[in-house]
């Protein structure tokens, strides 16, 4: 989810050279999707199904993926994306499925962020 409080909707909304822009949509819908999947479904999830089980593994796991991303407000929304990117693998068993989840995600939220702002809530 997108909010105002997010640093990357500041980043993106700010006054940025057209290459700032372009760094940060490559790093959000590519470097981030790629980076955190194999952190977090790749590896956290895997680690902590081993000697916890699916359900606590995908739960701890999804929490700490919306922790990371430090925005209070979106924590509900972010554990939610993150168990439907669990399922995701699991149902594939492929780290792709998620990757390519993730990236649409951000690439909606990026698009929201710099075409559609009034969209954005203040919170």
């Amino acid at each position: 989810p997108v909010s105002d409080s997010d640093g990357m909707v500041q980043y993106l909304g700010g006054p940025l050279g057209p290459m700032d822009k372009a760094s940060a949509v490559a790093l959000a819908v590519i470097a981030a999707p790629l980076t955190e999947e194999f952190v977090f479904r790749g590896y956290l999830y895997g680690v902590l199904k081993k000697h916890f089980g699916p359900l606590a593994a995908m739960l701890a796991s999804a929490l700490l993926f919306a922790a990371v991303h430090q925005n209070l407000p979106a924590i509900p929304a972010l554990a939610a994306l993150a168990i439907g990117l669990t399922l995701a693998y699991e149902l594939t068993g492929s780290l792709w499925a998620p990757v390519v989840m993730h990236a649409l995600f951000n690439s909606i939220s990026v698009v929201v962020i710099l075409f559609f702002p009034q969209w954005i809530p203040n919170v």
